[in-house]
């Protein structure tokens, strides 16, 4: 058990709330083993993607005041999510604590944590929203990296020569990269990853 006044890390994979109904005061329980850096390295690498490299194109396009201008709102509209997901986490701990939740008790065991913000908002139905937006997102994405990965191979001398399989292979490195046990084994994947974005800046 975790002492009320003991120091606690939080890492990457540290959930919102603890499996257990431990009352507001419990800290969730670090589950993975990446470091502040890992963790660092793998968060930065997700939000410098490959839209990253269409930057300069689209300040060329919309010229120098819009591409400012649009820069600015989408870094408080950054700073607006992130905000709301604290209070999120404060009044999730509150209300994971309170015995006037619906139905008398927390979220499904297995819920994630978004899930749970959806569960406490909107119920049952609010979760399994969440999940069908959840994957529509993420297919939306996986579909967008594979064509991106698609066309940069076209260039270069990694492709087969077959778009099917070269599709194939890079959904079957990518699936494989997915199935880590923690994530930060992938920070050196991630540092590569900005190091091959600056470069090419």
């Amino acid at each position: 058990k975790t002492m009320p006044n003991e120091p606690v890390t939080v890492k990457e994979g540290t959930p919102l709330l603890s499996e257990a109904n431990e009352g507001a005061n419990s800290i969730p329980q670090h589950h993975g083993h990446a470091t502040v850096w890992e963790t660092t390295l793998n968060q930065m690498k997700t939000c410098m993607g490959t839209g990253t490299l269409a930057l300069p194109f689209a300040a060329q396009q919309g010229g120098l005041l819009l591409h400012t201008v649009g820069m600015l709102v989408i870094a408080c509209w950054n700073m607006y999510s992130v905000h709301r997901l604290c209070e999120a986490l404060q009044y999730l701990k509150a209300s994971h604590s309170s015995s006037n939740t619906r139905g008398g008790g927390g979220p499904p065991n297995g819920t994630s944590t978004f899930g749970k913000v959806a569960w406490f908002a909107f119920g049952k139905h609010g979760v399994h929203g969440f999940d069908f937006a959840l994957v529509l997102l993420f297919f939306g994405v996986i579909t967008a990296y594979e064509d991106a990965v698609l066309g940069f191979l076209q260039d270069t001398p990694l492709k087969t020569g077959y778009r099917v399989l070269d599709a194939f292979l890079i959904a079957f490195v990518v699936g494989t990269l997915s199935l880590v046990p923690d994530m930060g084994y992938l920070a050196k994947a991630s540092a590569f990853g900005l190091s091959v974005l600056v470069f090419t800046f």
